[in-house]
């Protein structure tokens, strides 16, 4: 038996999250503000492992937890298949989304750092969540191999994926082997029983199969469009916002009452997924709210600490003016955030979506998370957002909603869980678990029909034969005739009234 140690977890969990932080400032920033930024994170990192090592950051409620060696290859194993089906390393064909991936990971193997772009009379910058690419981008720059970057990119994702899955069995108590297996599972084939919501909305309503989304849609029209992804479609379409934001919400799951550190391990996640992190702010509100209702102020006050505070002033100010470039940009009405139009005709779309994927779930888990903050704002979170849109596909919904539809995957693990504790008899007679466990599978159909046409449809020679965009640089001018995403999402253009190119960025030769 291998014993996880949550210190060195915690340790190992924050190097994965900041080394991508460190390397961005190390070459995206001028090495005074480089030197400020790193040395107040990297005190901030050595004072939350110094708590950790002291015990601090322990508390009764956490344990070690044990697994079998071979278990442990084995679902090392299986999540080296799901990645390989998920298109790592594109040894198969991948989704169109790859697209992008390939070409952000191929300026960086290929430009220097920040990178720039010329086309035409436009000049602009790659300003975009790049977290989860640099490592293996510095990699396949040294190499001068893309790749060499394709194949780090692999390992890198498998290494997050491997991180969150010890950080669930910890924070959930797994010590049995099926236990373990049922998490391993869980992690790329959990989502929401969006297929259930479909037939009602059919059934129930004028809009029939022909009206609703085709796969992970709900529904998908010119004003209307829905979806909260599965954890395959996550992984397999955009892992960058997922696999790291999935680690940094296990941390804080974990340590949750350590207030004092929650803009050290959240401010990570800007650079990993902008919405995400969006998603991952009601959270954070939620649980220091409840400290303040509660009988424990004093912590909820901890969030005005030092690490906080210096965190937030130095390294938080240079990502927000990174990002502040693309943000305040010129953006096109099409993308741009506004309400969704529903009328008294196509409002049963918003209940039956909501009440289905998400009300169901909060009157399951009521009981055992009615004092939970973060159990408020994750449920409010999910009801509120199919409200809105931003974006050509609606990415503030499907995206904004990665940070709560996590957490409740891991409350319903912990609600299944405690209930096999209780004994066999107990989970048998459960109405409450029996629904669940109806829900969840009902919901596996997507993520599992996904992964199964992947499988069926490996096709090798498309490899390398243009379906890849070489470079981002093609779509870097507003008056391309190409969708507004394209030219919008990725770049900061008028620079030369951009902060971060003005005064942070390393000046151009």
């Amino acid at each position: 038996m291998i014993t996880v140690d949550r210190k060195y977890l915690l340790v190992l969990s924050l190097a994965y999250i900041y080394l991508p932080i460190v390397i961005f400032f190390v070459t995206w920033t001028r090495p005074p503000i480089a030197l400020v930024c790193l040395e107040v994170l990297l005190t901030c990192v050595f004072r939350c492992w110094k708590s950790a090592g002291s015990g601090e950051l322990v508390t009764r409620n956490m344990q070690n937890i044990q697994i079998n060696f071979w278990l442990l290859l084995l679902v090392g194993a299986f999540f080296i298949w799901i990645g390989y089906y998920a298109g790592y390393g594109r040894f198969v064909d991948q989704a169109s989304d790859w697209q992008k991936h390939n070409a952000v990971l191929a300026d960086l193997v290929n430009k220097a750092w920040p990178v720039y772009y010329s086309n035409g009379d436009e000049h602009s910058m790659l300003t975009y969540y790049i977290g989860q690419y640099i490592v293996p981008g510095l990699v396949g720059k040294i190499f001068h191999s893309f790749r060499c970057a394709e194949i780090a990119l692999y390992v890198w994702n498998e290494i997050g994926v491997f991180l969150v899955f010890l950080y669930i069995i910890s924070f959930i108590k797994a010590r049995k082997t099926v236990e373990q297996v049922v998490v391993a599972i869980a992690i790329p084939f959990f989502s929401i029983p969006l297929w259930l919501s479909e037939l009602i909305l059919s059934y129930c309503t004028k809009f029939g199969f022909s009206q609703v989304g085709v796969g992970q849609f709900f529904i998908y029209s010119h004003a209307i469009k829905l979806q909260y992804s599965n954890n395959f479609v996550l992984l397999r379409w955009v892992f960058p916002q997922a696999i790291t934001i999935w680690l940094i919400l296990m941390i804080m799951l974990q340590y949750r009452e350590y207030v004092k550190y929650y803009v050290l391990v959240m401010l990570p996640a800007i650079l990993f997924g902008t919405f995400s992190f969006l998603g991952m702010l009601p959270l954070a509100l939620g649980s220091v709210s409840e400290r303040l209702i509660g009988k424990d102020r004093k912590t909820a006050f901890q969030i005005f600490s030092f690490e906080n505070i210096s965190v937030t002033l130095t390294a938080g100010l240079v990502l927000f003016f990174y990002f502040l470039g693309n943000a305040t940009g010129e953006k096109p009405a099409d993308i741009g955030f506004h309400l969704i139009p529903y009328t008294t005709g196509t409002i049963s779309i918003y209940l039956v979506f909501v009440l289905t994927n998400v009300v169901l779930y909060s009157i399951i888990l009521y009981q055992n998370h009615r004092k939970d903050g973060i159990y408020y704002s994750c449920f409010a979170l999910l009801v509120i957002l199919p409200l809105f849109s931003m974006g050509r596909h609606n990415d503030l919904v499907m995206r904004t909603s990665i940070p709560a539809l996590f957490v409740l995957m891991i409350y319903l693990l912990l609600l299944i869980k405690e209930q096999c504790n209780k004994g066999l008899d107990a989970l048998l007679t459960s109405r409450k678990v029996a629904l669940c466990l109806i829900l969840i599978l009902i919901g596996a159909y997507y993520p599992f029909s996904e992964f199964s046409s992947c499988v069926r449809s490996e096709d090798y020679s498309k490899l390398g034969h243009g379906n890849e965009w070489a470079s981002l640089e093609a779509f870097a001018n507003r008056k391309a005739n190409v969708p507004n995403d394209f030219k919008y999402n990725y770049y900061s253009y008028d620079l030369e009234d951009n902060i971060f190119y003005k005064y942070i960025a390393p000046a151009r030769d």
